[in-house]
């Protein structure tokens, strides 16, 4: 199988380094914003070409599959380029900062019949970051209750079925 990356920084590496111990998996190309970090991790995990746009990265390397792993802002515009190929798609951040974004995304993966994935990257979530500012202001003991990021009375008025609604909540803990 042969993956090209897209991005050039600490998740690159991440999924470099487990790339790297799969027998039947070639990494062919790299592509990123800073060519000058694409030639660094080009040279660090041996990858043997790189790339200025993901046209050139597709066209030139025929690669099966791509692991976009860009900051967050950069997302939205590297899918919506990345999905006119014909490679299964792996991002490595929430595809949206906001649903409309999402949205976006949602509709040309459709449009395109592209096999998407996403590996979710929860530190960027504003409701995480939110709740690490509330917990880094409070001294001593605390209680935290997690309950996803999905409002229980949503989930029941947009069909979800009460068992899986009511089982997430019960399974929620303090610590």
């Amino acid at each position: 199988m042969k993956i090209a990356i897209i991005g050039a920084g600490n998740m690159a590496s991440a999924h470099l380094k487990v790339l790297d111990g799969m027998p039947d998996v070639e990494v062919v190309g790299v592509m990123s914003r800073t060519i000058s970090k694409a030639k660094m991790l080009a040279e660090n995990f041996k990858i043997p070409a790189v790339f200025n746009n993901i046209r050139e990265l597709y066209n030139q390397t025929s690669a099966d599959g791509v692991i976009i792993a860009v900051n967050e802002l950069s997302t939205e515009t590297v899918c919506l380029e990345a999905i006119q190929y014909p490679w299964t798609l792996l991002v490595e951040k929430p595809i949206g900062l906001d649903l409309a974004t999402t949205l976006r995304i949602k509709q040309k993966v459709k449009e395109n019949n592209s096999d998407f994935f996403v590996g979710m990257n929860r530190r960027h979530y504003s409701s995480v970051q939110t709740a690490k500012h509330v917990i880094d202001k409070i001294d001593g003991e605390r209680v935290i209750k997690i309950v996803d990021q999905e409002d229980p009375s949503s989930a029941l008025e947009q069909g979800r079925k009460k068992k899986y609604v009511i089982d997430g909540i019960l399974q929620t803990q303090s610590i």
